[in-house]
């Protein structure tokens, strides 16, 4: 009997701990790999969108890094698909407006880091 009611706390426990994560999505990732499909990070008609990663053993670092690097990798491409490139480059340089983040994605990393994914966007209206 005590076996049994042993085994059922471990399980209760476990289950427990398994969903009481403090992360929405979270797991162990490959370095590399983009967590997500190549639609939700391209550009279209509307709007301009880019990706940032960044790493990190503090996890609001490594989110502070990615969405850096997506804004970064959003003024680069604002300013390629823009033919008024010395006007955009002044609106970039200033600071870039209206810009959403659309998606977000936190792994742990098997060596102790948090990498984190950031999509942002912004309407080409504005730009």
């Amino acid at each position: 009997m005590k076996k049994q009611i042993l085994i059922i706390v471990f399980i209760a426990t476990y289950a427990i701990l398994q969903g009481c994560s403090i992360f929405s999505e979270t797991g162990v990732s490959k370095e590399n790999k983009i967590p997500f499909s190549v639609n939700e990070y391209q550009s279209d008609m509307n709007y301009y969108r880019a990706l940032g990663k960044g790493k990190s053993p503090n996890l609001s670092f490594a989110k502070e890094i990615a969405l850096h690097n997506a804004k970064e990798n959003l003024a680069k491409k604002i300013f390629h698909n823009n033919p008024y490139n010395e006007m955009t480059e002044n609106v970039i340089n200033q600071n870039l407006i209206y810009v959403d983040i659309v998606r977000e994605r936190v792994f742990k990393l098997n060596n102790g880091l948090y990498s984190c994914w950031i999509i942002v966007e912004t309407p080409k209206e504005h730009y």
